[in-house]
């Protein structure tokens, strides 16, 4: 890599990212995992496999066979050449910490104002290893995931100026379901995306605040105004945190909502245990 100047993006203390070499992929965002120890070389996009360090040196140097591209390792080695590897920024800002795998975009949602206009897009990514699997954190049994903000171009990464500068507050997610519903319709309040996607998937009228427990002052809780509000929090301190937040907010409206508070530990949810836990477990009653 150092002696093609390719432009690589750290992936984990094993690994690296680089743009797939394969001529047939036109890879704009790099998503093939190089092993520093084996030089063994996957592009999780589109398959693309190499064996190792050699075969990788053929193809980035597109050399015919790999007799040519021994002998020109070797050229390199008796010359000294050692390159100099070059670490690049990946596009969209999505290799940010020494984490094994690519960061691959599971699943996004779109936070839209009243009017319909996109406001920000919330995107969650896993990230995916060499072998096809999802890194785990040590100690955890479920994928290491990961939710950033973007622009409504879904490119540019972070919030919107006008929501990071005190010139608006964010909106709710799917508030304009929220504005279309009966007044006597209950809305959920939950911690997270997921867990309003999965409510909303079961018909139940859901929605969520960006930022999670930090940021509920944050968000415009206005079309909440005289409404019945249940507020579902995670099952841990953050949770807790979270709906003591949405609590205050709500209080300051007017007319003031009917808030109602979900008693998780009746619910016998897993430690960070939400609504996707418990339909899960339970099934949309």
């Amino acid at each position: 890599l150092s002696l093609t100047g390719t432009t690589t993006y750290r992936a984990g203390p094993r690994n690296l990212l680089i743009h797939c070499p394969s001529p047939d992929h036109a890879d704009r965002n790099p998503s093939c995992l190089v092993d520093l120890q084996s030089g063994r070389t996957k592009c999780l996009s589109c398959g693309f496999w190499l064996t190792d360090a050699v075969a990788l040196y053929r193809s980035l140097c597109a050399l015919p066979t790999m007799t040519n591209a021994l002998e020109a390792l070797e050229a390199a080695s008796r010359r000294g050449d050692r390159g100099h590897l070059i670490m690049g920024s990946a596009p969209g800002g999505l290799v940010s910490r020494n984490i094994p795998g690519v960061p691959t975009v599971v699943a996004q949602w779109t936070y839209r104002e009243l009017d319909g206009a996109t406001a920000f897009l919330v995107k969650r990514t896993q990230n995916r290893l060499m072998d096809g699997s999802w890194y785990v954190e040590p100690g955890s049994v479920k994928p290491f995931k990961a939710y950033r903000p973007y622009w409504p171009d879904g490119t540019t990464r972070g919030l919107p100026a006008i929501y990071t500068q005190g010139t608006r507050l964010r909106p709710l997610l799917d508030v304009r379901a929220i504005a279309d519903a009966p007044a006597s319709t209950p809305v959920f309040v939950v911690e997270g995306e997921p867990a309003a996607q999965a409510l909303t998937s079961s018909g139940i009228l859901a929605t969520t605040s960006y930022g999670g427990a930090q940021a509920p002052r944050l968000t415009d809780w206005s079309p909440l105004a005289g409404r019945e509000v249940v507020i579902w929090p995670d099952n841990d301190d953050a949770g807790e945190s979270f709906a003591d937040g949405v609590i205050k907010c709500l209080r300051n409206l007017n007319p003031l909502p009917s808030i109602e508070l979900v008693d998780v530990l009746s619910m016998k949810l897993p430690p960070k245990g939400d609504a996707v836990e418990w339909l899960q477990t339970q099934g949309a009653q």
